[in-house]
């Protein structure tokens, strides 16, 4: 199988034999101007592993993760992909690559999902969420060893969910949604905000970091001042690890599921405060459905989307 995923800044692809190795990896940035730009950045990548993979034996699929909402192989919208919002991208690609072997998108969540439970995390799992936490939150699901995308193929949108009273709810800039509160820009608002308000200079690595500009703050130097021992970033990311507690204990209660992984460039880092997690998920959680859940963190990383595209494509061309 050909894999591709193409993500708000970068795609990456590989071709991705039946047992789950993945031959002739290459990533780039994604062109920005999007729209029919990046078609054709996406025809130059699957046109280039095609042609590595003669080795190999027949390309049975091309599979495709898209940031975004798909619905019967059409994309429906893209946040971060400029133009692409109702195209009919698998005819568009066929039709620039003259090519008879089947395109099928599938949207990254679901993705993700599959690959953790193809060869990750969530192996052997029959019911998994698998938590990213990035740029943006989502979640993708399996049950009874089957994706699910809901009715319209949106499930999983946990980054909508609300976590404040409905008077401080600002749906243009997100405030009060779980987004806010665990992803990288807002984790980096939050640090941002608070040293803006303090009446006083606060002790903190971050003003070294960020060389006393405020706006360059990042979620990566709040990770890194909070793993060197500053107070200040350390709160930050507390606060933070008992929203992603309180997503975890509200999924466990909705869905039971076997096991929950947590994935993302952001994700990934809360393995540090995991206590603070479980802490929270023992106290809130339904309790029997607590009893035997696993909470872990991915370690196949971006690796995922690309075996998950390819374990989609598996079972519709095989």
């Amino acid at each position: 199988m050909i894999s591709i995923d193409i993500g708000g800044t970068k795609i990456s692809g590989g071709v991705v034999t039946e047992d789950g190795e993945i031959k002739y990896f290459m990533k780039e940035p994604i062109n920005k101007e999007g729209g029919y730009k990046v078609v054709k950045q996406t025809v130059q990548i699957i046109e280039y592993l095609i042609d590595m993979a003669k080795d190999l034996k027949k390309v049975v699929g091309i599979g495709i993760s898209i940031p975004g909402i798909v619905n019967n192989n059409v994309v429906i919208m893209t946040p971060n992909i400029h133009g692409w919002e109702n195209i009919d991208l698998a005819k568009l690609l066929e039709s620039e690559l003259k090519t008879k072997i089947p395109i099928i998108l599938v949207d990254d969540r679901v993705a993700v999902a599959l690959g953790e439970y193809w060869l990750g995390a969530a192996k052997n799992k029959k019911n998994a969420v698998v938590i990213i936490i990035g740029t943006g939150v989502g979640a993708g699901i399996i049950i009874d060893g089957r994706p699910y995308f809901g009715s319209t193929g949106v499930a999983g949108a946990i980054g909508w969910w609300i976590t404040n009273r409905e008077e401080e709810l600002i749906k243009e800039t997100r405030v009060g949604f779980l987004e806010e509160k665990i992803a990288g820009p807002g984790i980096a608002k939050k640090a941002i905000m608070e040293l803006k308000k303090q009446e006083q200079k606060v002790e903190t690595l971050l003003i070294d970091m960020c060389k006393n500009q405020l706006e360059q703050i990042t979620s990566e130097m709040v990770f890194d001042a909070a793993k060197r021992g500053d107070s200040f970033a350390k709160k930050i990311i507390e606060d933070a690890a008992i929203n992603v507690g309180i997503a975890v204990s509200n999924i466990i209660s909705i869905l039971n599921p076997e096991v929950i992984v947590i994935t993302g460039g952001v994700g990934k880092e809360f393995i540090n405060f995991s206590k603070i997690i479980s802490d929270i998920v023992r106290k809130f959680s339904q309790p029997y459905a607590t009893k035997n859940i696993e909470i872990v963190y991915s370690k196949l990383g971006y690796d995922a989307y690309l075996l998950g595209v390819a374990k989609y494509v598996l079972e519709r061309c095989i």
